[in-house]
């Protein structure tokens, strides 16, 4: 059946059979005398006598001769013949007129050498057309072309004798399709009787599928299908699979259904006869300049063998765009999905191995005094707990005021207010007499910000950029907590006030930034010269203290499984915390340093950034203790062509001492206000570290690895790009070569030419928050691909874990380009979701479905 769908979808009718010629009436100039013009290049105008039925002007031109004889209306053309009538165009070698019978035949001629030249080319409206001759009759609208061909919806349409009775229907005599193209296809489908009826229907009888000229398949009966054009509703050709597990596997079988030029859809089914069913629709949707989008749902029950409870599956994506008006505008892009739905329904890999999925939609409109109102929707979804975390944002802003001039610079002021609703569900999981107990928890968070600032800048002092800032905020919560601490359970229990509670915040600061500059000339060519730019920043930012009850955004109460006074905040259910629960007056210390090189160029010198390294940390000067915070660095290497580095480091300057209860037994640490060179620990210690380096070379050289694990080759077309007649000179003139099967005609030896890459990277991950706690990962990314013929292709790629010694997320991919044809097998070979896949079929897009599979996965295993 697919190869009769197929058929008929390749085998459209003919339009330059199917469309009617022009011929209206004109006031016609009658030609009394035999012309006959030679010279290198000929363009006249003719007038057609009354009697005759063609009475249009028709334009031509003729490089050798064109000779008109007026006795007996025959116009003929030679030499490049060219002939506009209206809508229509023709060229060919020779062109000849009988306009007493209404009569025009072109053909292509032979040289010396046999082979054919000038074919015969028409071109009607956007339609292209080849024959070695045709012949067609104006008056009775029939024609009659041999050998003719078309290309047609990325193939090519081919037939041996192609006659016209009427203006509606067509026969084809040896009628063939292919996207090929050869000159001599590797494969096509052929019926030797098919008529075409004109945007009604085609008849075939039979219908053939020939690959190197060996029919493969026949369906020995006629048949007709429909022939409208444009798109049409049916029903979809499915796959089949076998599965140990699941069955016999019917994937998309389902019906699709135009609706209308603006909006289709589509129902599918994917059947196992022993795991189940998954429905499907989608439908898609565009309206040029307004809106456009594609949805999709998924439901079903599947299990993968028989001694397994079904699992019910579901999944929901939306994408939409709209411009509502000129100032208004609506986009979403959701994904919702059951836990396991990908793990149960697809062997895509990439999808097997997601973790989350997101979803995000927003609203936004403009004012005409320029403001801002956006409604936004966030939502993250974990494929493994199934949990999720969503926010919906409601933001308004007005734009930059201007309150005055200081030192002739504006003093600017900015409010945005905004509204957060914020909703996560958690899993959690305990452990009860040996059981395990999983439950889920959902919290709500839901509280209005406004974020007022007023920014400036001061004039340059000597070298100095000096920035003064003044922050303001003020948070409306519609809930507030109280903590106690319950003696009897030894457990803090907690109690809600509902109603409208504020809490506000403000903070003020001054920062002074420079640039000092060193630099080291080396020469007048080559590594002329090394610069380093050195940028410290120093800020000087005051927090105030609202902890104190009065203010009523904080609270306290005694812990006595700690023996200590617990401050909390009020509001830090619903995201509270804002405002600062002591004084800060904090130094902050940024410095930033890059080493550049000049090198010389052809015309101009180049600029190179070698390396930039990043420090920064802060000094409380109001707190009691733990004054420094973290020595936060981070460097990288953008421009050194043959390898990519970059990594970042925490380090602290503290000790820590363990946290003993009443029992002295120890339940937890924490940091000490005692440096760590005073108990002879050293300078700072080492709290986080992540390194990443990578490079990629090749059999042309060493380049920079930016993209690893990535595949950047493009794919190459359905086949090489020709033109059509060049295609049909080459498959009318072929002669078919013998094969050198001795090596004859061989040109001798040639080097071995393996075309290769390899890709490395290697990521490396340190984390030490307390001495007793270290976690590390050391994982070498590993990409080899290499071409052994022009044909064959090899790419492998895997994550090498070197401390568990285990290798992941490995692939082996190899291709065989077969011009029209291509193989290609996939192979996991370690992990849950180890197995491979084979695919043989036709490149061309609309072909993909004829094809052979073999495939050993989870899903079909």
């Amino acid at each position: 059946m697919l190869f009769i769908v197929l058929m008929v979808y390749c085998l459209v009718p003919n339009s330059a059979i199917g469309q009617d010629i022009d011929t209206t009436m004109q006031k016609s100039i009658i030609v009394t005398d035999s012309t006959k013009i030679t010279s290198d290049s000929t363009s006249q105008e003719i007038y057609i006598d009354a009697k005759s039925d063609l009475e249009k002007r028709i334009n031509y031109t003729a490089k050798d001769s064109a000779v008109f004889l007026p006795n007996r209306s025959m116009l003929r053309l030679r030499g490049d013949a060219m002939v506009d009538y209206g809508t229509d165009k023709l060229e060919a070698e020779v062109i000849l007129f009988d306009l007493e019978k209404s009569n025009l035949d072109a053909a292509a001629i032979q040289d010396s050498n046999g082979t054919y030249y000038g074919f015969p080319k028409y071109n009607q409206q956007e339609n292209e057309y080849f024959a070695k001759q045709l012949t067609f009759n104006f008056k009775t609208k029939k024609g009659v072309i041999n050998s003719g061909e078309t290309e047609l919806t990325e193939g090519f349409y081919f037939g041996e004798k192609i006659k016209r009775m009427n203006e509606t229907d067509v026969f084809i005599q040896d009628g063939f399709y292919t996207t090929c193209d050869a000159p001599h296809p590797h494969y096509y489908f052929g019926s030797p009787e098919m008529k075409i009826v004109s945007k009604e229907e085609v008849l075939l009888d039979p219908l053939i599928f020939y690959v190197e000229d060996i029919p493969v398949f026949i369906y020995p009966f006629g048949i007709f299908f429909p022939n409208k054009g444009g798109r049409q509703s049916g029903l979809m050709v499915p796959s089949f699979a076998f599965s140990a597990g699941r069955g016999v596997i019917f994937d998309d079988l389902g019906f699709y259904w135009a609706a209308s030029e603006y909006w289709d859809m589509q129902f599918t089914t994917d059947f196992y006869s022993k795991g189940g069913y998954l429905l499907g629709t989608s439908g898609r949707w565009n309206v040029k300049d307004e809106y456009n989008g594609n949805a999709s749902f998924e439901y079903g029950k599947t299990r993968f063998n028989t001694d397994e409870e079904y699992v019910t599956a579901w999944k929901f994506e939306l994408d939409h765009r709209q411009n509502l008006t000129p100032y208004q505008n609506l986009s979403a892009n959701l994904n919702f999905s059951s836990a396991d739905f990908n793990r149960n329904t697809t062997a895509n890999i990439n999808d097997r191995i997601r973790q989350t999925i997101t979803s995000n939609a927003s609203y936004s409109m403009a004012f005409d005094n320029g403001s801002n109102l956006s409604v936004g929707y966030n939502r993250e979804q974990n494929l493994i707990t199934d949990g999720h975390t969503q926010n919906i944002p409601v933001t308004y802003s007005i734009p930059n005021l201007t309150m005055f001039n200081l030192f002739d610079k504006d003093v600017t002021f900015r409010n945005t207010s905004r509204l957060n609703y914020n909703q996560q569900k958690t899993q959690e999981i305990n452990s009860q007499d040996g059981l395990l107990d999983t439950n889920y928890r959902n919290e709500e968070r839901k509280y209005i910000s406004h974020t007022p600032s007023i920014t400036f800048s001061l004039p340059r002092i000597y070298n100095f950029n000096i920035t003064p800032s003044f922050n303001f905020g003020v948070n409306n919560y519609f809930r507030r907590q109280t903590k106690s601490y319950n003696t009897q359970t030894d457990s803090v229990e907690n109690e809600f006030e509902q109603g409208l509670f504020t809490e506000y915040y403000y903070n003020y600061g001054v920062s002074a930034q420079t640039r000092l500059y060193g630099i080291l000339n080396l020469g007048e060519s080559g590594l002329k010269a090394m610069r380093h730019t050195f940028e410290p920043t120093i800020s000087y930012r005051i927090n105030p203290d609202f902890s104190d009850q009065g203010f009523g955004f904080y609270d306290s109460y005694f812990d006595q499984r700690l023996d200590r006074e617990i401050t909390y905040s009020r509001f830090e259910k619903d995201g509270g915390s804002h405002a600062s629960s002591s004084l800060q007056q904090n130094i902050g210390i940024n410095l930033v340093n890059r080493f550049e090189a000049k090198v010389s160029g052809d015309s101009l010198d180049n600029n190179l950034e070698l390396l930039q390294f990043n420090l920064n940390t802060n000094y409380n000067i109001a707190a009691d203790s733990l004054n420094w915070s973290d020595i936060n660095t981070s460097l990288r290497t953008p421009a050194i062509s043959f390898v990519s580095f970059s990594g970042n480091a925490n380090f602290t300057l503290y000790d820590e001492a363990p946290i003993l209860n009443d029992e002295n037994e120890k339940v937890g640490v924490e940091r000490i206000n005692s440096f760590l060179f005073e108990n002879n620990k050293g300078l700072v210690r080492l709290t986080n570290l992540n390194l990443s380096l990578s490079t990629s070379f090749d059999s042309d050289g060493i380049k920079v690895a930016d993209s690893f694990g990535q595949d950047n080759e493009q794919i190459d077309s359905t086949e090489t790009n020709s033109s059509l007649g060049d295609r049909f000179s080459r498959r009318i003139n072929l002669n078919q070569e013998e094969r050198d099967l001795f090596g004859e005609c061989n040109s001798g030896y040639q080097p071995l030419n393996v075309p290769w890459s390899i890709t490395l990277g290697l990521n490396f991950r340190y984390s030490q928050p307390f001495e007793e706690r270290i976690d590390r990962s050391i994982n070498l990314n590993l990409g080899i691909r290499f071409q052994l013929t022009e044909t064959w292709k090899f790419d492998a790629n895997g994550l090498y874990d070197l401390l568990e010694q285990k290798l992941d997320n490995t692939s082996i991919n190899i291709t065989k380009d077969m011009h029209c044809w291509d193989l290609s097998v996939r192979w996991y070979p370690t992990g849950f979701n180890q197995g491979f896949y084979l695919r043989f079929g036709i490149k061309a897009s609309q072909l993909r479905d004829l094809k052979l599979e073999k495939r050993d996965d989870p899903i079909y295993r």
